[in-house]
């Protein structure tokens, strides 16, 4: 057996027992070539290689072979390649086609399976219906020439012919592709050279595919790290979310949930002038989150009403186990005064509809995430929604300090944060649920919201559902506040 004890820093003993007994499907030995010897390499001892293709000579830029091996089955050819590294290796090598019957029976055998199938194969489809049916995990990866990709699929992640609404397996490589750049580009990820390369490629298309050594060698350290952290049990990134490194250091490699939004430990982010700064909360200031916000709803509801708050303990508990389900996909933001104290909070969730969290404003509303993409008229995959709530502002506190005048400054930088998370993507969903006055404020400030439902009260103060486009509101912003639009959209903050 290889000998793994230079793992000891990166993977822990415990774990990389767990690896030795995982079961590890690879279905074509072509990109699967390099990824079989990395898993091998990293102490995964329970490894299966299916393929009953033949090398080629135009495969040798790319896959784990050598001259000697062109005409002979891949399997067997890689076979001798993994003896030379291990003698006493247990992989087994079928030097043949799965075709649905034996899919099933080997993808069952497997906890993870790795689809390397070619794309013109209804094998390629079938082999993610069949691990979706069973409960097994896939990793799919892609040659992108200098760039690897990576799509897990999980039970529950979509079908690709469902989510791409095409059946054949070409059109689905031709959406996938142009998905992935998409997603690069949403994310502001995509490198120059693969843009160009691919609207070339797109243009005049070749009967086979380009693919290149850079590539498979990023794809199989990916999915190696990829089968380690679901031995981990640690959830990734999955499907249509892309896992993305190229050769030049560009990376969306960042392959665990992208619900990880909350930090552990608060960290400020700038300071708007000598008299505040502006912070990122973490855990460690959740609590005091909670409890300014819980404190400034007691102090406007009595200043408006005269009479006392009317709710006990019991909706601040339930607001806090609220705030603690959304907290690993927002972040909350707050403006602390020079004696640490917080003056003003937002908090800010980030959703789609890959994330299963009801928002605020279904819970209230009962307004799905379905519904506000179709009524914005944006894809799903075009846009995330931002959801910005727990808006408060201490007005006491600043009038002791005598800074009463800055409260609509200290919401602009509130607000302007908001703005930061939302702007580089014109498809992104911009929605809230604030009081009618704080809805009239919003406006004075620049943020034109489309209400989407009759005003509702929420701890007693009438609240009203709101929602727009990052484009739309961007458009009358400029129109109507043009001071407000160069302090949102050209702060590096």
């Amino acid at each position: 057996m290889i000998d793994i004890s230079r793992n000891y820093l990166y993977i822990e003993s415990d774990l990389q027992k767990k690896i030795a007994k995982k079961n590890i499907l690879i279905i074509g030995a072509g990109l699967g070539s390099y990824i079989a010897e990395a898993l091998l390499r990293i102490g995964f001892e329970n490894i299966i290689i299916a393929d009953g293709d033949c090398v080629e000579e135009s495969n040798l830029n790319r896959q784990n072979y050598e001259n000697e091996d062109i005409t002979k089955n891949k399997a067997l050819a890689l076979r001798k390649r993994i003896k030379r590294i291990d003698e006493n290796n247990h992989i087994a090598f079928i030097p043949f086609y799965l075709k649905k019957e034996s899919l099933y029976k080997w993808i069952i055998s497997a906890d993870i399976v790795i689809n390397t199938i070619d794309f013109d194969t209804k094998e390629f489809l079938l082999c993610n219906e069949i691990a979706a049916q069973t409960g097994r995990i896939v990793i799919f990866p892609l040659n992108l020439g200098f760039a690897g990709v990576n799509y897990i699929f999980y039970p529950e992640s979509p079908n690709l012919k469902d989510f791409f609404q095409k059946k054949k397996a070409a059109d689905i490589k031709e959406a996938l592709i142009t998905h992935t750049l998409k997603e690069l580009t949403d994310r502001e990820s995509v490198p120059d050279w693969l843009l160009s390369a691919y609207t070339n490629y797109m243009r005049r298309k070749r009967e086979y595919d380009p693919q290149m050594i850079p590539a498979t060698l990023n794809v199989a350290s990916m999915v190696t790290a990829s089968c380690v952290a679901i031995s981990r049990q640690q959830k990734l990134k999955n499907f249509p979310r892309v896992i993305f490194q190229d050769s030049y250091g560009n990376a969306l490699a960042n392959a665990y949930d992208i619900k990880e939004r909350g930090k552990e430990t608060s960290i400020c982010l700038y300071n708007p002038d000598t008299d505040f700064s502006l912070w990122e909360l973490g855990k460690d200031k959740f609590d005091e989150f909670i409890d300014f916000v819980w404190k400034v709803y007691i102090e406007s509801y009595e200043e408006k009403y005269k009479k006392k708050w009317p709710y006990d303990k019991k909706e601040k508990i339930k607001m806090k186990e609220e705030e603690e389900e959304y907290f690993p996909i927002s972040r909350i933001y707050a403006v602390l005064n020079n004696d640490g104290q917080i003056v003003g909070t937002s908090r800010v969730i980030r959703s789609n509809l890959m994330d299963k969290t009801e928002l605020p404003i279904t819970k209230e509303y009962g307004i799905r995430k379905e519904d506000l993409y179709y009524k914005f008229d944006v894809h799903p995959l075009e846009g995330d929604i931002f959801d910005a709530g727990r808006s408060a502002i201490d007005k006491k506190l600043l009038e002791e300090r005598n800074k009463r005048g800055d409260a609509k400054h200290i919401l602009s930088h509130l607000v302007k944060q908001f703005v930061v998370e939302v702007r580089s993507n014109d498809n992104n969903i911009m929605v809230g649920e604030p009081s009618v006055l704080y809805k009239r404020i919003l406006k004075s400030m620049g943020l034109v919201f489309i209400e989407l439902a009759e005003p509702k009260e929420y701890m007693g103060i009438d609240c009203v559902p709101c929602a727009n486009t990052v484009k739309e509101g961007r458009i009358e912003l400029k129109k109507r506040f043009p001071l407000y639009y160069n302090f949102y959209m050209h702060s590096r903050v």
